[in-house]
């Protein structure tokens, strides 16, 4: 069995519905197809979490290669450098961090 189900509202804004939670959440569309595209990624994310991930992985790297391999302290280390804002003390922590830029 699915985990979530489609209704359609009086607006004709389409829902999905988690079976076990009972939670709606809106797909923010009045058109049918995309509901139940949107519905069936949302069935496949909550039968295999992990594989998701490793999909989601190959986007990353299809659009960025670097972007795989990057670590939040370089990320951070970035930002730091190119913003001059009252939050750069709490991101120098990361600093001392072994990341060349």
């Amino acid at each position: 069995m699915q985990q979530f189900r489609v209704i359609r509202r009086k607006s004709g804004v389409y829902y999905s519905v988690d079976r076990i939670t009972r939670i709606q959440a809106s797909l923010k569309t009045k058109d049918k197809e995309e509901a139940l595209r949107l519905l069936s990624a949302k069935n496949e994310a909550a039968e295999q979490p992990a594989l998701n991930r490793h999909i989601a992985k190959a986007y990353l790297a299809a659009s960025d290669p670097k972007m795989v391999m990057r670590t939040w302290a370089e990320v951070l280390w970035r930002n730091y450098r190119l913003e001059e804002r009252p939050h750069k003390r709490a991101v120098g922590a990361c600093a001392g961090c072994p990341v060349t830029v």
